[in-house]
């Protein structure tokens, strides 16, 4: 079958103006006319045989003269010379130096480092997938030496899967002086590879290239109807050659560069390894690509999955299939398909199991049968308590939770759980529990209930005073701890409850004493202990806190959330009026101030102030003077501002008149009258003092003065 192939021919070269170590002739000029060389270089005069070229000396070369030859003497028609010294050669030739036909030689001391690189573009199309089809590639050689160089770029063409004849392919480079494509010649060797080489012509001596100069070839390639399928591959090697083309060293050597002769209908991906999943539902199968022919060996992938690679894993089981594209050959692809599968899943089949029959037996069992799976299997039994074996059924077997291992030969693994029940043993549980509702009292009960282990059990009981009960249920019992042992025959628990009494109801009574007589007081009670919320009874109906109260006697009950309850019972008294009398003092004289009251009281509380303007303002002393004549109103407050008000009248006397009786003078001039006054009012005895006397008086105004009592 033949085989689609890849081959990359890199034959690039350009072309030189100026030849290197060859010194030629266009018209009376040499061309080059300076020319650069190592020591030891041959330089080849290619000159027309009217020409010479003799050396001179450098004045003789700048005078354009023609004297005889300073050195080297290359006859007409040309001839060669070795460079035997570093220096600069001045050269004319000698019929038309005046005409400035002349050149120089400069070598150069140091020894030349010589290489050359060489770059290939490739073969564009490529590959070919019929025969006449041109296919061009490039070659470019660079001489990074520092001296000029010859080279001549050979060639070896190489078929992947067979040998090649001369009438496989045509094989041409463009040359751009004519603007035409000649033959690279080239022949078959006896490993039935095609050897040739470039040379313009088919010249074998090779090209000269001057320094840091570049140089392609354009070439282009066909295939015949001849030729094989394949990758047709090609190895450049740009030798340094000798002016006969005699190899002197190789200076670069390419890789291969292919060109393939594609038949896509050889393309074809015909072998796949596939790994079917290890365990059910796992992920771990995997498939690979192993061969695939007519292809150029690099290839691009794309399964059904998304995978890009020739070997996809993690595959879960189903059906895939991948194609397969050359990636250099573009247009050859191909498919292939395949199914990946996996084994039943482990499956555990209970076929019975039966829990144990008493607490702390050892009459259980478990009997099983597997499925799936690929043999052989095996089985492990483990529990938590110490249990283990490797039978398919187990007997005999205590309480636990037993856990089954099967593993096939995979390493599948499937794990279950199975959980072997016994009766539970002895508990104790409370089932009631109530407390004394009382300080003091013995109505607190209890009830356990008590399961598991063996149904027939014992109670034994002990508590406070010497109590002792073998029921379950107790009653009637006092504050304290109550001890309980319970036995099946197999076990015995003991516990232990506490019956709890609330704290004793206490209470604080406290009472304002009636301050004044006929008034009003409050009580409070304060409580303590018993269970809340508590209910207050007055017997005046009201509620924990009373006010408004006269003298007289008051209880008071109060009751717990449980009934119990505290009495408490007091008196009011009521203390007596205050007794106000009072004791008043005349003024002496009519429209006098000098009045006084003294007030005197019994049955007050401490000590009293008095006042006789209707309380606005109040005096320690009980003693009122400076009153005028009048009724007044006085109030009394204790210690207690308890008030109690009282009166008094002060009195005055009359006011002083007189009564007046006169006998004038008898005559003019006479000193005969006499007056006599006679009191009346105030406060006799009266006093009466006169001016003038009261006899023997004569006419005129007289004054008298009357003092009472």
């Amino acid at each position: 079958m033949k085989k689609i192939s890849y081959t990359i021919l890199s034959l690039i070269f350009l072309l030189s103006n100026s030849y290197a170590q060859i010194i030629s002739n266009n018209g009376n000029n040499f061309v080059p006319d300076t020319l650069y060389v190592n020591l030891g270089d041959t330089i080849y005069f290619n000159i027309t045989n009217n020409h010479n070229a003799v050396e001179v000396s450098e004045n003789t070369w700048n005078s354009n003269g023609t004297t005889t030859n300073n050195g080297f003497n290359i006859p007409f028609g040309g001839g060669n010379w070795i460079v035997d010294s570093v220096k600069t050669y001045y050269y004319v030739c000698q019929p038309h130096a005046a005409m400035g036909m002349k050149g120089v030689i400069i070598s150069n001391p140091t020894t030349c480092n010589k290489n050359v690189t060489q770059a290939l573009t490739g073969f564009d199309p490529q590959p070919v997938y019929n025969p006449w089809i041109w296919a061009y590639d490039t070659l470019t050689l660079t001489n990074t030496s520092n001296c000029d160089l010859r080279v001549r770029p050979e060639f070896e063409i190489s078929l992947d899967n067979g040998l090649i004849s001369m009438t496989d392919f045509d094989l041409k480079w463009y040359n751009p002086l004519m603007g035409s494509w000649p033959s690279l010649p080239y022949q078959i060797n006896s490993s039935g590879n095609a050897v040739g080489y470039w040379g313009i012509g088919g010249d074998t001596t090779g090209q000269i290239m001057t320094q840091s100069s570049s140089q392609q070839i354009i070439i282009r390639v066909r295939f015949k109807t001849s030729a094989n399928y394949g990758n047709y591959c090609a190895i450049w090697k740009t030798n340094e050659v000798d002016v006969s083309g005699n190899i002197i060293q190789n200076l670069v050597t390419s890789n291969p560069i292919c060109l393939g002769l594609v038949d896509c209908a050889n393309f074809s991906a015909d072998s796949i390894y596939s790994s079917n999943i290890s365990c059910f539902n796992a992920n771990d199968g995997n498939a690979s690509i192993q061969t695939i022919q007519g292809g150029s060996g690099s290839y691009n992938y794309l399964w059904n999955n998304g995978d890009t690679t020739n070997i996809i894993d993690n595959l879960n089981a189903g059906n895939y299939y991948c194609v397969v594209k050359d990636k250099n050959w573009q247009q050859c692809s191909d498919s292939i398909s395949f199914s990946i599968s996996e084994p039943n899943p482990i499956t555990n089949i209970i076929d019975s199991a039966s829990n144990i029959s008493t607490y702390g037996g050892n009459d259980g069992y478990i009997y099983i049968t597997t499925n799936g799976g690929v043999d052989p299997i095996n089985i492990t039994w483990n529990s938590n308590n110490g249990f283990s074996s490797n039978d398919t059924s187990i007997t005999n077997i205590t309480a636990g939770i037993y856990y089954l291992e099967i593993t096939d030969s995979n390493n599948c693994v499937y794990i279950d759980t199975i959980e072997i029940s016994q009766p539970s043993s002895l508990s104790i549980n409370l089932d009631v529990s109530t407390n004394a509702s009382c300080f003091d009292s013995c109505n607190g009960a209890l009830n356990i209930i008590a399961s598991g282990g063996d149904s027939s059990y014992t109670y034994i009981w002990s508590g406070p005073n010497g109590f002792t009960s073998t029921d379950s249920n107790i009653t009637n019992l006092c504050n304290g701890i109550y001890i309980v042992t319970v036995n099946d025959g197999i076990t015995t628990l003991t516990d232990t409850f506490n019956i709890y009494q609330p704290q004793e109801m206490t209470s604080n009574l406290v009472i304002d004493s009636i301050l004044c007589h006929n008034g009003i007081s409050q009580a409070e009670i304060n409580v303590w202990g018993g269970t809340q919320p508590l209910s207050y009874n007055w017997s005046n109906g009201d509620s924990n806190y009373i006010t408004n109260i006269s003298a007289g006697n008051y209880s008071i009950i109060v009751t717990d959330q449980n009934g119990c309850s505290i009495n408490q019972s007091f008196s009011l008294t009521n203390p007596d009026s205050i007794i106000s009398t009072t004791t008043s003092y005349a003024v002496n004289c009519f429209g006098g101030n000098d009045g006084s009251v003294i007030i005197n009281t019994i049955g007050n509380s401490g000590i009293c102030v008095f006042s006789k303007d209707n309380g606005v303002t109040y005096q320690s002393s009980n003693i009122f003077n400076s009153l005028s004549a009048g009724n007044y109103t006085f109030l009394v407050s204790d210690t207690n501002n308890c008030l109690s008000s009282t009166y008094a009248n002060v009195i005055e006397p009359d006011q002083i008149t007189s009564i007046t009786s006169s006998i004038d003078a008898s005559c003019y001039g006479y000193c005969d009258g006499n007056v006599s006054v006679t009191a009346i009012g105030g406060s006799p005895p009266y006093s009466y003092v006169w001016t003038n006397g009261i006899n023997n008086l004569c006419a005129g105004f007289y004054n008298v003065t009357i003092t009472d009592n």
